[in-house]
Order: structure tokens, then C-alpha cells, then sequence
């Protein structure tokens, strides 16, 4: 095999061709795959950092509205128990305000009956001093006709 000028220039021309075309295509071609990769790999991470931040927003939130419904859960028991509390404070001070009426009503209608017997019996002695002359004609001595003895018959 034999090597003349024509192989030389053949190799050298292959040479500057590649030269040539890694200055010219391959470099910026190169550049943008490279730009490229960084921006694609700029982007994930952007992409990962978001979900961490939103994952954590999103346990923050249930976080709080869990806080939140136990709070109102808390508030709510209370003004049950509160409102039951007043329900059988208010309850118990009508039972004894009814109790209080019902003992002064019972005070009242002995009085009452006891003051009906004193005048039925003022009555009675006089209504029998009354009959005791009607029948027997005339008068007699009811002085020692009282109250007290009529009491005493009964």
C-alpha cells in the first residue's frame, strides 16, 4: 500500500472537516443540549421543592383545622354542659319555688280553716242559744254555754 499526496490530503481534509464541523454544528448544538439539560434539571428541582412546600402547606392546614374543629368541639361541649347546668339550676329553683307556694298555700288554708271553725262555732253557740229559746219559750241562762264546751262535744 501506498501513500501518495491524495491520501494526505484525503486525512487532512477529514481533519479540518471535523474541525470545521465541531466549531461550526456540533459546539452550539452542544451548547443548547447543555442548556437544555440544566434547564430541564432547574425545573424538576423547582418542581420537588413545590411539592415539598405544598405537602407541608397541606399538613399545616389540617394541622390547624384539626386544632380548629377540636377547639370548637371543646367550645361546643361547654355551652352543652353549661346549658344543661342552667337547664337544672333553673329546674330545681322552680321545684323549690313551687314547694315554697304549695307549704305557704297549705299555711294559708289551715289558717283559713282554722278561722272558718272559730266563727262556725261563734255561730253554733249562737245559733243554739237561739233554738234553745225558740223551743223551750223563754229565756235561759246561756252564759255557761261557750265555744270551749262546744269544742269539748265534738
Amino acid at each position: 500500500m501506498e501513500f501518495d499526496a491524495t491520501f494526505f490530503i484525503a486525512a487532512i481534509s477529514f481533519i479540518l472537516f471535523t474541525f470545521i464541523m465541531n466549531k461550526i454544528f456540533y459546539a452550539p448544538v452542544m451548547k443548547i443540549m447543555e442548556d437544555r439539560e440544566i434547564y430541564v434539571s432547574n425545573n424538576y428541582e423547582e418542581v420537588k421543592s413545590a411539592k415539598v412546600k405544598i405537602k407541608e402547606n397541606t399538613d399545616s392546614k389540617n394541622e390547624r383545622l384539626e386544632v380548629t374543629r377540636n377547639e370548637g368541639r371543646g367550645i361546643i361541649s361547654e355551652k352543652t354542659n353549661e346549658a344543661k347546668r342552667q337547664n337544672t339550676e333553673k329546674i330545681r329553683n322552680a321545684k323549690q319555688q313551687t314547694n315554697e307556694n304549695i307549704t305557704k298555700m297549705k299555711e294559708e288554708l289551715v289558717d283559713q280553716a282554722q278561722k272558718s271553725k272559730e266563727v262556725l262555732l261563734s255561730n253554733v253557740v249562737d245559733i243554739s242559744k237561739e233554738i234553745s229559746q225558740k223551743l223551750l219559750g223563754s229565756e235561759i241562762n246561756t252564759d255557761n254555754i261557750t265555744a270551749d264546751k262546744i269544742k269539748g262535744v265534738d
